[in-house]
C-alpha cells in the first residue's frame, strides 16, 4: 500500500496483496469491478496490477482512462512514477530515460530492450461532454484495460460507449477493470455497481479501510479512528462507502420508492381531471424529455407514462420537427390509452418559455396533426415560472404530503423498450453543488417534470388540501392556468 507501516512504500519489492484484492491476480474472471470508500487500497492496487500486466505481457499495451483530461494529470500516473521512483528506476520526462512520462502525461514508454508494450492515458469524454475514446486504436493489443475513479463520468452509457471499442483490442486473457468510490443514493455509479454485481462475466470487489488495516501507517489508521469518532455518519459513507450515510446534498430526500413510485396494479383507481403535459425540448446534445402529469379526481396528482430520447443512447440529436413527429406519437399513445378526445379531457402543454422556436413548431404541429380532433383538446403554452428554488420546495412538498405519485411503467416503456426507470433514478439523483443543483447530473425529465407540476401545485391549497371535484370545476382548471402564467 501507500501507507504501510514503518515508513516503508510501495516498489517492486516490496508489494503485499490484500486477500480482499487476491482475485485480480488470480482468478479466471475478464472483468472486474472495485467500489469501496476511501483508503481501502484501490490506487495502489491498480499499480501493482498495472506492474504485473506491463511485465507479464511486455509486448502488449495498456489503456489507462479517467473521466476527462484534467483528471488523467492528477491520476494514477502520478502513482505509477512514485512506484518507479520508489523501485529505483530511471524514470524522469527526459525522453533517454528508461521509463520515460512525458509532462503532458499522455503515456509511458518502457526503453529497456525487453518491453515494446506502451502505456497509455486516455480521458473519456472532452469538455463538451462528446466522446473522446471512442475508436481509438493502439499499436498493440491490449493486455489490460482499466477505469479509475469511474463515478466522476457523466453516466454509464459514457463508460459503456467507450468499453465497447476497447474490448475488441484485448488479447484473450486480457482483463477490464473498472474501479470507483461509493457515492450517495441516487447516484448512477450505485445503479451501475448494482447491474455488474448480478452479472455473472463480472467480478465484484468491496473493500474498505479495515481490509488493509495492517498495511496502514499508524497515523493513518489513527486518522480514521479519531473520524469516526466524531462524525460517525460522514464516516459510514467517506471510508465504508454506506450509501444511505448522508442526505445533505440530496435534492429530493422526501422521495421514496416504496411510498411514491408505485405500478399500475398497485395504484387506486381514479379518474383524470385534467392532463398538464411537461415538455423539456432538446438543446444541443441534452435529452428530449416529456412528462405527462396527470391531476386525479381526488387532487392529488400522478405521472403517467414518460417519453424522452437522450442522444447518448441513440448517437443522434433530434431536430425540432422531429422532437414534435415523437411528441405526437405520444400523444396518441396517451389518447388511445386514457381517452383524451372520448372524454374531452382538458389538456395542456407546458414547455419551457424560453423556448419560442419550439412553441411555434408545436403551434405547427397542432395544425398539421393527423389527429385533428384529438389536438382540438390541448393548449400549448409557455411555463415561464422560473424561480426554480421555489419549484423544487413545491415538489418536495408533493412528495412530502404524499399528493405526488411517479408511475413506474414496469418492464417496457410506452413504446415497447426496456423500461430504464429514467425518471424515478433522475430524481433520486439530483444533488446540489455550491447551493445550486449540480448542473453535471442530467435533470431533463425532472424539468419535464416541473413544468407539467408546478402550474397545479403552485397553489399551496391543493398540497396540503387535495381539491375535490364541485361545481366550480371549470374554475378550477381557468386558475390552473392562470397561477402558471399559463394565458
Amino acid at each position: 500500500m501507500s501507507e504501510v507501516d514503518n515508513n516503508q512504500t510501495l516498489n517492486a519489492n516490496n508489494i503485499t496483496v490484500p486477500q480482499i484484492y487476491a482475485p485480480l491476480f488470480q482468478s479466471d474472471y475478464k472483468r472486474f469491478l472495485l467500489s469501496s470508500g476511501r483508503i481501502s487500497g484501490k490506487t495502489s492496487m491498480l499499480v501493482c496490477l498495472w506492474w504485473y500486466f506491463i511485465n507479464k505481457y511486455p509486448s502488449n499495451d495498456i489503456v489507462i482512462l479517467q473521466a476527462t483530461a484534467t483528471e488523467i494529470k492528477d491520476s494514477i500516473i502520478n502513482e505509477i512514477y512514485k512506484f518507479l521512483f520508489n523501485s529505483g528506476f530511471d524514470v524522469s520526462d527526459e525522453p533517454t530515460s528508461t521509463y520515460y512520462i512525458p509532462k503532458s502525461k499522455e503515456f509511458i514508454k518502457i526503453q529497456d530492450g525487453n518491453h515494446s508494450g506502451m502505456t497509455y492515458f486516455y480521458p473519456i469524454t472532452d469538455s463538451s461532454g462528446g466522446q473522446r475514446s471512442r475508436g481509438v486504436t493502439t499499436h498493440h493489443k491490449l493486455s489490460l484495460v482499466m477505469y479509475e475513479e469511474a463515478q466522476k463520468n457523466k453516466d454509464a452509457n459514457v463508460i459503456e460507449q467507450s468499453m465497447a471499442t476497447f474490448i475488441r483490442q484485448l488479447i484473450k486473457d486480457g482483463r477490464i477493470v473498472v474501479v470507483g468510490n461509493s457515492e450517495t443514493i441516487g447516484h448512477w455509479f450505485v445503479d451501475y455497481v448494482e447491474s455488474k454485481r448480478k452479472s455473472k462475466e463480472w467480478c465484484y470487489i468491496y473493500a474498505n479501510c479495515y481490509d488493509i488495516w495492517n498495511l496502514l501507517s499508524e497515523e493513518t489508521q489513527k486518522y480514521i479512528e479519531d473520524f469516526k469518532r466524531t462524525n460517525y455518519i460522514e464516516f459510514k459513507r467517506i471510508f465504508l462507502g454506506d450509501i444511505k450515510a448522508s442526505t445533505s446534498d440530496v435534492v429530493f430526500p422526501q422521495f421514496d420508492r416504496s411510498r411514491h413510485y408505485k405500478l399500475a396494479n398497485e395504484l387506486k383507481v381514479h379518474y383524470i381531471r385534467y392532463l398538464i403535459i411537461g415538455v423539456d425540448h432538446a438543446t444541443a446534445n441534452d435529452t428530449f424529455a416529456v412528462v405527462p402529469v396527470a391531476i386525479l379526481d381526488n387532487g392529488t396528482a400522478q405521472t403517467l407514462e414518460v417519453c424522452y430520447d437522450d442522444p447518448q443512447e441513440s448517437n443522434r440529436t433530434l431536430a425540432p420537427t422531429e422532437q414534435c413527429e415523437i411528441l405526437e406519437n405520444f400523444i396518441d399513445y396517451l389518447d388511445e390509452k386514457y381517452g383524451i378526445e372520448a372524454n374531452q379531457l382538458k389538456t395542456i402543454i407546458s414547455c419551457d418559455g424560453a423556448s419560442a422556436p419550439f412553441i411555434k413548431q408545436l403551434e405547427h404541429t397542432k395544425k398539421t396533426a393527423k389527429n385533428k380532433r384529438l389536438w382540438k383538446h390541448i393548449l400549448i403554452r409557455g411555463f415561464t415560472m422560473k424561480k426554480k428554488d421555489v419549484n423544487l420546495g413545491i415538489i418536495k412538498n408533493a412528495f412530502a404530503y404524499g399528493v405526488l405519485m411517479i408511475l413506474n411503467e414496469g418492464v417496457t416503456s410506452w413504446d415497447n423498450t426496456p423500461n430504464k426507470h429514467r425518471l424515478a433514478k433522475e430524481i433520486e439523483s439530483q444533488r446540489y453543488k455550491n447551493g445550486k443543483l449540480n448542473p453535471a447530473i442530467p435533470n431533463d425529465l425532472c424539468d419535464a417534470l416541473e413544468y407539467g407540476l408546478i402550474p397545479y401545485y403552485t397553489n399551496c391549497y391543493n398540497l396540503s388540501f387535495p381539491f375535490r371535484v364541485n361545481e366550480r370545476e371549470k374554475s378550477h382548471y381557468d386558475d390552473i392556468r392562470k397561477l402558471a402564467n399559463l394565458k
